[in-house]
């Protein structure tokens, strides 16, 4: 049986989808009166992406799909880690990812409009890094929600 809950939420979620078609398409191509956006599942800058971005540039792990990205009006993903040289390790965390402040050239290459850092992993460094993230995620133009002071 389905709780009430898990049942509003998927009625709910199915009733977002169908208000609005065309906004997300394996084509990615909308008519001119539509928008499409790109809603990317997590993305973590650290653990074996890190060394790879450190050693072959900010714009390699997205190099190969930019193209398809540029083809929505706006991209969003899940920021799993913050993106910063603040803070302090959490710890009684297990698993903990950070990122230099560069990697937020990653997102702006792949024209990343917003991130959500709604997550378990925002706080891994504390609210110095998570306050840094913020920052330097506006300064490359990614709008960020989830998290922050005002939350």
């Amino acid at each position: 049986m389905i709780a009430p809950r898990a049942l509003g939420l998927c009625v709910l979620f199915i009733l977002a989808v169908m208000a609005l078609p065309g906004c997300a398409s394996m084509t990615n191509k909308a008519p001119d009166d539509e928008a499409s956006v790109l809603f990317c599942g997590d993305v973590m800058l650290d653990w074996g992406v890190k060394e790879l971005f450190l050693s072959e540039g900010y714009d390699y792990p997205l190099k190969r799909i930019r193209q398809f990205f540029s083809g929505f009006d706006a991209r969003f993903c899940n920021l799993e880690c913050p993106i910063s040289d603040k803070g302090d390790p959490h710890p009684e965390k297990k698993y903990i990812f950070i990122a230099p402040p560069g990697a937020a050239r990653i997102l702006a290459y792949g024209g990343i409009s917003g991130v959500s850092l709604a997550n378990n992993h925002a706080m891994d460094f504390g609210a110095a890094a998570l306050a840094a993230t913020i920052a330097v995620l506006a300064k490359n133009g990614i709008a960020a929600a989830g998290a922050g002071a005002d939350v």
